[in-house]
């Protein structure tokens, strides 16, 4: 059976000399993929394609995401040839993405919202006081993201609030579950989401939540002009 690959295990293999495979068909894989991949679409892997696999390498194979079966489907394909040392990639490549990793293809050139974090904005932990946090405010944010010791964002404090509650703790005055959004999002979806919901800021976080920066929509519309 195909060994389960996560994030930091692709990264690991590939470091190592592993062949990652991309069985999305063309079009997908031309668009954007991991640096590196090949394409070899799911209907295309029969014994002739395989023979050119160079065997002695560990083979990662990928798809969309968790809920697509391609690469699932491929690894066993290679298993049913004697292939030994395969793995899938269950996350796909939308998880990559959501990670903020590169990526190749054509809209590898296309500015995401991960190219405007700011990722210095300010952060603050759940026991320090409002006060605390007024000189990381200082330069002009609106905003400060709460993490905990993972960098997991919990929730935000808004720079009203510790003019109006200075002995307050950051627990006390958080808004719990503010949106998030990926690094891979496209400037311009995030652009439009911001105009039409009448927001100035968001938080970029990867997909497991860890907080990447802060999003500005005037960083957004200068780059459009």
């Amino acid at each position: 059976m195909a060994l389960s690959a996560t994030r930091e295990d692709v990264r690991r293999l590939r470091a190592h000399g592993a062949l990652v495979i991309e069985v999305l068909p063309a079009g997908d894989y031309e668009r954007r993929h991991i640096p590196g991949a090949i394409n070899m679409p799911l209907p295309e892997l029969n014994e002739e394609t395989a023979a050119r696999l160079d065997r002695s390498r560990a083979i990662v194979l990928y798809c969309n995401d968790f809920q697509c079966d391609l690469s699932a489907r491929a690894a066993a394909r290679l298993e049913s040839m004697d292939f030994a040392n395969v793995y899938n990639y269950e996350g796909g490549k939308l998880d990559w993405l959501a990670s903020g990793l590169p990526t190749e293809g054509s809209a590898a050139e296309e500015p995401t919202i991960g190219d405007f974090a700011h990722r210095d904005a300010p952060t603050c932990r759940l026991d320090e006081r409002l006060a605390d946090l007024t000189k990381r405010m200082s330069e002009g944010w609106n905003w400060c993201a709460v993490i905990n010791q993972d960098l997991v964002v919990l929730g935000r404090v808004r720079r009203r609030a510790i003019e109006e509650h200075p002995h307050a703790s950051v627990r006390q005055a958080m808004e719990n579950g503010p949106p998030t959004y990926r690094p891979s999002m496209l400037a311009s979806e995030l652009r439009e989401l911001m105009q039409a919901g009448g927001y100035d800021s968001a938080f970029v976080t990867d997909s497991d939540g860890h907080f990447i920066g802060l999003v500005n929509r005037l960083d957004l519309e200068t780059a459009r002009a």
